[in-house]
């Protein structure tokens, strides 16, 4: 799911992956680089602000990793 209101980074911009780890950059819900940032505080991992807001309007009280 990538948010089309957001100006989301592919991770494949990262020009020198093998020093940097992509992975903890990544939204999980979009799988792009994070987007301002907002950590879920039931699990403490970090979303793009606009996925996570999505998320929690189609899930309330329900965490995207449960």
């Amino acid at each position: 799911m990538t948010s089309m209101e957001q100006q989301s980074i592919s991770c494949d911009r990262v020009c020198s992956p093998s020093s940097v780890n992509v992975n903890f950059l990544e939204c999980p819900i979009c799988h792009d680089l994070l987007w301002k940032p907002v950590a879920c505080q039931t699990c403490e991992t970090a979303f793009c602000s606009a996925c996570i807001g999505q998320w929690l309007a189609n899930n309330p009280e329900k965490c995207p990793n449960r």
